[in-house]
């Protein structure tokens, strides 16, 4: 009889285990939204026709939020779209970054100066933009900052990372 109550006791308690549920379960991160980051331009050089900048994320919000994958892109002149080509590059690739209040991510930026065949060589290859739209990974709605880089040649082409922490 022992023996049987200990075999039923023990059942129990494992069965009980299995399906227990931790008491202090973390709440999920969620996604940063357009309207919790503030976006800007850190240019980082030229050589030889090449053009390269950062373009950093920063949680303007209250709460930690998460970043994952590329940032899309459109320039823009006087409101009007400018070519855009955004190439996604794999590195670094696409990671999950947690962003605390007032901590910023970045994406690596490349593009050129140098026209390319069917391009204009003795004007900018493409218009010259004002702002840079910038759309989050997941989002729809873009976060403007100013375009300083110049013309975009290559029909547009910008080479973009995945966001990576700072």
């Amino acid at each position: 009889m022992k023996t049987r109550t200990i075999a039923a006791l023990a059942g129990a308690l494992l069965v009980t285990g299995l399906f227990a549920v931790p008491a202090s379960a973390a709440p999920a991160i969620d996604r940063c939204h357009s309207d919790q980051l503030r976006i800007g331009l850190v240019n980082d050089g030229a050589g030889a026709g090449n053009r390269y900048a950062h373009l950093v994320a920063t949680n303007s919000g209250l709460e930690a939020c998460t970043l994952y994958g590329f940032p899309g892109l459109q320039l823009t002149k006087a409101g009007a779209a400018v070519a855009t080509q955004a190439q996604w590059t794999g590195q670094p690739g696409p990671a999950t970054v947690t962003l605390q209040p007032n901590q910023a991510a970045a994406t690596n930026l490349h593009w050129t100066a140098v026209a390319h065949e069917g391009e204009p060589e003795d004007t900018p290859c493409q218009p010259i933009a004002d702002t840079l739209q910038v759309i989050p990974p997941d989002e729809t709605t873009p976060v403007h900052t100013a375009w300083n880089g110049g013309p975009v040649c290559g029909f547009g082409a910008i080479d973009t990372s995945a966001f990576y922490r700072l």
